[in-house]
């Protein structure tokens, strides 16, 4: 149990909470305070997003005010990260600093995403550390200066100054080191406030603290696009349709954000391609954007953190429950009601297309990321198309009136009723309606009626030549294959002869012939290996074939080397086997030499890993060698009593 650990600072960091705990405790040993406080000798706390919490907690005394969630919330930089992850993402990284499980919140968090790099070394506020010297007695690592981006201080309107602390555990030798302990800059230098560049970092200096004292709670990504969108509205960056302004975009950046504070931010923006970073944070997608390029497209277009998450996105107002966008058919019986409960994102040319479908209608249509308009209709749905094979028979009823109660344009309705194979010409009251004049409707009325003759034609082509394939029925009938392809293709394939495999013919080499004549040869080879003078060689496949100058065949075409194989596998020298062939080489080795030589340098001399040492025949075969060494040497009484040298050749 931990008795004296120090109360967290307003603020402050957990690793500097630990590292002046490891102060106060004077540890002997850097890994003393690991060990007490986390249970684990090796390893530095992470400075962002330590793991572990759980653990540093139940060392706690009884009945402490601090928890896991408390730390994590006031301690750490996770309140900044919450709002732009994913909801697993989120969840997994919560548990990981929790529990002791692998680290993976660098990428899970957008840490290392692009190239925002986190800063070289621990910040501190000249202004801050003189007034936590005199209130506390000492100053602290504060966490809104340690974030990636963050150049000055939010309340007092400097500039940070780096200390000789490196932030990186891979780079930094010590381990837990203070703020009071660490070497900082006393000079004060403030902001210039009519300065772009200087306006920029205090806006997201303060955007950042925001973030980190409030613990906004988290919205869903596709409501941080949302956001976007609106503010993009409110600077006519955005079109009817829902396409960005990127050039008027681009020339906000340039007037706002020069290109080398992007490049000091590692924020540096791409033309053309998807957009880089810029891109994909606006697109709605699933994807873990690092915070501070959320906060810099928020300093851009003139919103502070404060104000996007409270009034544009806010966090404390209950969503709306699911299904909440209405049905736009006026067919529909559900027509304005919400009984669609979300949408389908698809690419398009030019971005992306929501596609909301009506689960009672089959009605889907493109519309705004809202769902309040009509961008184009992509399927009228069975219960339109039901309705208009109702009105298509009563003749009363001319084209324009049938097209109003169907509330589509006439043309659709001629396509729709050229695709539903409906009577033409359809006779009304003034006049009779012929096909579609338009070439596309009128291509897809063609297609549907010449549909089955060229399928009965394609039936009778393979009833004639029951036994061609398919590259067969293309030459035999190639305009009638093409048409197919390009028109009824799925039907065409699921009416073809299944492909056929083709066996490649390979008559250059005897296989039998050949592996009846390695046997001998291969047994050869490894009895030449084995015997071989000098140090010994293990006998394996590779061996054997660099012995005959067929390592290759050896190794790839063993399937077809039955008789080989087999032999192979009784000829090839296993791990123990060649580790005992070893010792006695060692052995009889130092035998003619006339030397001595303790266990440890028999096992040096056989080469004896650490596996090979865990087999119990390995063991005898050591103390026997050894045994007949001392033997041997304790009959040779006319020896001098000087060890000779080992030399093993």
């Amino acid at each position: 149990m931990i008795a004296s650990f120090p109360d967290p600072l307003p603020g402050e960091l957990l690793f500097s909470v630990l590292a002046r705990f490891s102060d106060r405790m004077n540890y002997p040993a850097e890994y003393a305070a690991n060990l007490e406080l986390f249970g684990v000798r090796h390893g530095t706390p992470a400075v962002e997003l330590p793991n572990r919490i759980d653990r540093l907690v139940s060392a706690l005394p009884i009945g402490t005010q601090y928890t896991s969630d408390l730390i994590i919330r006031n301690n750490t930089l996770f309140p900044l990260y919450a709002p732009f992850l994913p909801d697993r993402n989120r969840e997994l990284i919560l548990s990981n600093m929790k529990e002791n499980g692998t680290r993976t919140t660098l990428l899970r968090s957008g840490i290392i995403a692009g190239r925002v790099r986190p800063p070289a070394f621990f910040r501190t506020c000249p202004v801050c550390d003189e007034h936590n010297i005199a209130r506390y007695g000492e100053t602290y690592w504060d966490r809104r200066h340690q974030v990636s981006g963050v150049q000055v201080c939010p309340i007092h309107r400097v500039f940070l100054e780096d200390t000789n602390v490196q932030f990186r555990w891979s780079v930094r030798k010590e381990g837990l080191i203070s703020a009071q302990s660490a070497k900082r800059v006393t000079a004060v230098r403030p902001i210039d406030p009519n300065n772009i560049q200087d306006g920029m970092r205090l806006h997201i200096a303060q955007s950042v603290a925001w973030l980190l004292d409030h613990n906004c709670s988290r919205p869903a990504l596709l409501a941080l696009n949302q956001g976007y969108r609106e503010i993009l509205t409110q600077n006519a960056m955005l079109c009817p349709k829902g396409w960005i302004r990127v050039k008027s975009l681009y020339r906000l950046f340039a007037q706002r954000c020069p290109p080398d504070l992007l490049e000091e931010f590692g924020c540096q923006l791409r033309n053309g391609g998807d957009g880089g970073w810029l891109g994909r944070l606006l697109r709605e997608t699933q994807q873990t954007i690092a915070p501070l390029r959320h906060l810099l497209i928020m300093a851009v277009l003139g919103v502070s953190a404060e104000d996007f998450f409270i009034r544009t996105v806010p966090c404390s107002v209950p969503r709306p429950q699911t299904p909440h966008y209405p049905c736009l058919n006026p067919i529909c019986p559900e027509f304005g009601k919400a009984t669609i409960p979300q949408f389908e994102i698809k690419r398009a040319k030019k971005g992306i297309a929501r596609i909301f479908t009506c689960p009672q209608c089959g009605h889907r249509s493109s519309r705004p990321a809202d769902g309040s308009a009509v961008i184009r209709v992509v399927q009228f749905g069975t219960l339109w198309e039901d309705r208009l094979k109702i009105l298509w028979v009563d003749a009363s009823l001319s084209l324009r009136s049938l097209s109003a109660q169907l509330h589509a344009d006439s043309r659709s309705v001629l396509k729709y009723a050229a695709k539903l194979k409906l009577s033409f010409p359809r006779r009304g009251p003034t006049r009779l309606t012929n096909w579609p004049s338009r070439p596309g409707a009128l291509r897809l009325a063609t297609r549907c009626c010449r549909s089955e003759e060229k399928r009965k034609e394609w039936r009778e082509l393979r009833r004639m030549h029951a036994n061609a394939g398919i590259a067969n029925l293309h030459r035999l009938a190639p305009a009638l294959y093409t048409w197919l392809y390009r028109h009824d293709r799925k039907w065409m394939i699921q009416n073809s002869p299944p492909c056929r495999r083709r066996v490649p013919k390979n008559n250059r080499v005897d296989w039998c012939t050949r592996d009846s004549g390695l046997v001998d040869r291969v047994t050869v080879a490894a009895d030449r290996v084995r015997n071989q003078p000098g140090q010994p060689r293990r006998v394996t496949v590779r061996s054997i074939g660099i012995e005959l100058g067929i390592a290759v065949v050896l190794k790839t075409q063993k399937a077809k080397l039955p008789r080989t194989k087999a032999a192979l596998a009784v000829l090839v020298e296993s791990t123990e086997a060649f580790v005992l062939r070893r010792i006695r080489w060692v052995a009889d080795t130092l035998t003619i030499q006339r030397s001595r030589a303790t266990r440890s340098e028999i096992m040096r001399l056989a080469g004896i890993g650490s596996k090979a040492l865990s087999m119990p025949s390995v063991q005898c075969a050591i103390d026997r060698a050894k045994a007949d060494l001392e033997r041997l040497y304790s009959n040779e009484c006319c020896q001098s009593t000087s060890d000779k040298p080992l030399k093993v050749s």
